[in-house]
């Protein structure tokens, strides 16, 4: 083929997008989309009808007018409710993002005309909480009386989501896969150091030379299936040719942990050091001599680029990172 010469399916596939990209610019309204994302989110028309409060026929019309519009099935309707499409995931997380974002403009505009304060929403993994709680304490002090800041707690992956939707301005999570994003900035705040702990007066706390699989016989406190650190866990019992404890509690906010094992003699549990580094001076807490033989993800800030947010991140990250070199 010369140079000269155009693939017919490169152009074809770059006039569909034109058509798509001038339909999606000039055929949809905001109620149309409001309403396309209350289907999504309840899967029946009728409960998002009922949450809307509009007809039932107002809602299943907009549904079809966009359908109509894309050419595209964005629901298979059944008795029950209706299942989103491949086409509808991905309708509706740009549709989300369209309606996080007149929601955003709203809040811009009455702060011009009534100087109400600036909210920034700061998402957080539950196992990180006791330290956020203080960084964002100080990131608050950091700026003035008018900053509105709120705390959300949640798993690394829906974290990394809701600020892909733009339903948080920053993330406080372990970085590792969820990091590496074109339109998401990543910055290491520190390592984690996680270790092994009891209650000082756990049978195994005067043991020198304990072993993981002496500590099988205790309750143990996981983080719940699917949570980043428990792959970590289960891999440092699988290297170890061991099975993962079978009396467990599964928890993922580290202060509720840290409230089960002071609370109780014989329970083990693996927490962020820095988190509990006041419980490990003051001897209400052990660390177990049974170093962690696995390479942790450090801490990080996830937010996207731009000029507003790049100055909050950086305040954040100076604030985590002088609260991790507290003792």
């Amino acid at each position: 083929m010369k140079m000269t010469d155009k693939d017919p399916t490169a152009r074809t596939v770059t006039q569909g997008e034109q058509i798509l990209r001038k339909l999606l610019l000039t055929r949809f309204s905001m109620r149309q989309l409001v309403a396309y994302i209350a289907v999504y989110d309840y899967r029946n028309i009728q409960a998002a009808a009922h949450q809307l409060y509009l007809d039932h026929s107002t809602v299943s019309k907009s549904i079809s007018e966009i359908e109509i519009a894309l050419n595209m099935k964005l629901f298979v309707r059944h008795t029950r409710g209706v299942t989103p499409t491949a086409a509808a995931d991905v309708f509706y997380r740009h549709s989300k993002q369209i309606a996080n974002q007149c929601t955003r403009t709203a809040a811009e505009l009455a702060r011009i005309t009534t100087g109400a304060a600036i909210h920034v929403v700061i998402g957080c993994v539950s196992y990180l909480d006791t330290i956020a709680i203080k960084a964002v304490s100080r990131f608050k002090l950091q700026h003035d009386g008018k900053l509105v800041v709120r705390l959300l707690f949640g798993h690394t992956a829906d974290l990394h989501r809701r600020l892909k939707l733009e339903e948080i301005d920053l993330a406080i999570c372990r970085l590792g896969t969820h990091a590496e994003q074109p339109d998401i900035h990543a910055e290491t705040v520190y390592d984690v150091g996680d270790v092994i702990v009891v209650r000082p007066d756990h049978p195994c706390a005067s043991q020198p030379d304990i072993t993981l699989k002496e500590l099988l016989q205790y309750p143990w406190i996981l983080p719940p299936p699917n949570n980043p650190f428990r792959s970590y866990l289960e891999s440092m019992f699988h290297e170890e040719g061991l099975p993962l404890p079978s009396d467990v509690f599964e928890i993922a906010s580290t202060f509720a942990a840290r409230g089960i094992l002071l609370d109780n003699p014989n329970v083990v549990c693996t927490l962020p050091s820095k988190s509990i580094s006041s419980d490990l001076q003051q001897g209400s807490l052990l660390q177990l001599n049974l170093p962690i033989k696995l390479t942790q993800p450090p801490v990080g800030v996830l937010h996207r680029p731009g000029v507003t947010m790049d100055a909050y991140a950086e305040s954040l990250i100076l604030s985590l990172r002088e609260t991790a070199k507290e003792p």
